[in-house]
């Protein structure tokens, strides 16, 4: 596994936006010469990362919305989760059919991994799916996480890793939380 470059976070943001870290690693994750890719955002942040991945490998763009706790939380906490997955899901899907992974290469994005769980919930549910091969392509992660997905996922592309690690947005210069329209308008244009 060739996790992409290492280094350390600090000083100035390696990224302008999200866009701009989708551009980024989209001929590195082409490089790999997938066959039949779909590639999967994760909504919110995920969605202007993978749109570029997706136009550069000529591949569908389809909406994975996973929860990152993996585990039974009780309660409001369970319920009021349940809730905001079904709101993202009609958000990022609407009526449309789902693009399904099974036989193809899955190419799952994410503005960036910070302790794992999410990526994890999108590798199990495209393995449910029957996919033939899994990919993560994300533009920054702790260095720790990334050499542990390497047992993974199939393949993992990751720009920066660094070793001390808090948060993923340090790393952009523009950082701001996708609003529901931004992101649909997005979608949209797939």
């Amino acid at each position: 596994m060739q996790p992409g470059c290492a280094g350390k976070s600090g000083g100035s943001p390696t990224f302008e936006d999200r866009s701009d870290a989708g551009r980024r690693p989209s001929d590195r994750v082409a490089a790999l010469d997938l066959h039949d890719p779909v590639v999967y955002a994760l909504p919110r942040g995920g969605v202007p990362v993978a749109a570029p991945i997706s136009e550069r490998l000529h591949a569908p763009l389809g909406r994975l919305v996973v929860g990152g706790s993996g585990t039974g939380a009780a309660g409001r906490v369970a319920r009021r989760e349940s809730t905001e997955l079904e709101r993202r899901r009609i958000l990022c899907c609407g009526d449309r059919q789902p693009v399904l992974a099974t036989g193809r290469v899955a190419v799952v994005v994410d503005d960036g991994i910070a302790t794992g769980a999410t990526i994890r919930a999108a590798l199990a549910e495209v393995r449910r799916q029957c996919a033939a091969q899994t990919v993560i392509a994300v533009p920054v992660a702790p260095a720790r996480l990334v050499a542990e997905l390497g047992d993974e996922a199939d393949r993992v592309v990751v720009l920066k890793s660094a070793p001390a690690f808090w948060a993923i947005g340090p790393f952009y210069r523009d950082f701001h939380h996708h609003s529901d329209a931004e992101t649909a308008d997005l979608l949209g244009e797939f």
